[in-house]
Formats: structure tokens, sequence, C-alpha cells
């Protein structure tokens, strides 16, 4: 599988999400850059999958509540 996907990255089996989560809440509170380019640099230099900053943030949830739709 990594030869099909060079760049894949894989969260840990050794660390929980809380975790992971605080490493990532951790390493926002220190970053200066506030936008969501911090979120991809997090994720880079915690070498975790793409996206995961964003998740573990509480942005995810956050953009969720405004666009939901209502049908659920």
């Amino acid at each position: 599988m990594k030869k099909l996907f060079p760049n894949n990255k894989l969260l840990s089996p050794n660390k929980s999400y809380d975790e992971i989560a605080k490493s990532v809440n951790d390493k926002l509170k220190q970053s200066k850059n506030e936008t969501f380019g911090a979120l991809k640099e997090t994720d880079d230099e915690l070498n975790l999958p793409w996206g995961t900053s964003f998740e573990m943030s509480g942005y995810a949830d956050y953009f969720e509540s405004i666009y939901e739709d209502g049908d659920d």
C-alpha cells in the first residue's frame, strides 16, 4: 500500500485519540499563524494525515453546525 500512496500518513497506533488531540491543540496554541494554513502546518509537523488538525481542533464540528441542512 505504501508503494501506491507514498505520501500517505497514518495515525500512530501507540497514541490514543485524546493524546493526539492534545498534541494538535497544544501545537495550534503555539502557532502565530491564525489561518487554515496553520492546520496544514500542524499536520505536517506532527506527521499526521491531512485534515487531522481540522477535525481535532473543533473546526470541523463548528462548520458542520453552521452549514447543517437540518435533514437529520
